[in-house]
């Protein structure tokens, strides 16, 4: 199922991690070797961010994992403002829509990677989006459902205080 309109969002997890890399023993196929050893290190605490997928309708869809890796060698990497900048805006949207209710562990995990990033390099990304992300963690703070108060307190201690001016009322 795709989004109905532009702008709408989508989450899905496919599989189980540990489902996937089994099945890879079982056929005994290089290719498959290659990448389930590629994956292994996100075995166990970080399964379903592997098959955890998100989908903002303005691209193809993207991983969980696959967007962490983008922003690690991105941040890592002299890109481009733009770049860096799209690598965080997936993460932030993963971090506020794109894990399963359950999700808990995986889901804080992801956020947490996510905040202390931007703590790090909000200053190397576009303006105007910085204030978005920081509107967006404000609101996702409200949201009770996938544990945004929890989210919102996460960022309290770890982003730095010029950008949580950023929240209405310097909240």
């Amino acid at each position: 199922m795709r989004p109905q309109t532009e702008g709408d969002w989508l989450a899905w997890v496919e599989h189980d991690n540990h489902q996937l890399r089994e099945q890879a023993k079982f056929l005994c196929d290089a290719l498959d070797d290659v990448f389930a050893h590629g994956l292994e290190p996100w075995a166990g605490a970080w399964d379903t961010a592997v098959v955890t997928f998100f989908d903002s309708g303005r691209q193809a869809p993207v991983s969980a994992v696959n967007a962490l890796v983008r922003l690690w060698l991105t941040a890592d990497e002299d890109s481009s403002p733009a770049d860096l900048t799209s690598a965080f805006d997936d993460c932030l949207q993963i971090s506020l829509n794109g894990f399963a209710p359950y999700d808990r562990d995986t889901r804080r995990r992801f956020r947490l990677v996510f905040l202390r990033r931007l703590a790090a390099d909000w200053e190397r990304l576009d303006d105007a989006w910085v204030d978005r992300a920081m509107r967006a963690i404000h609101e996702g703070g409200k949201e009770t459902a996938d544990e945004g108060p929890l989210f919102l307190e996460a960022a309290r201690d770890i982003l730095p205080d010029r950008l949580k001016a950023l929240w209405p009322n310097g909240s």
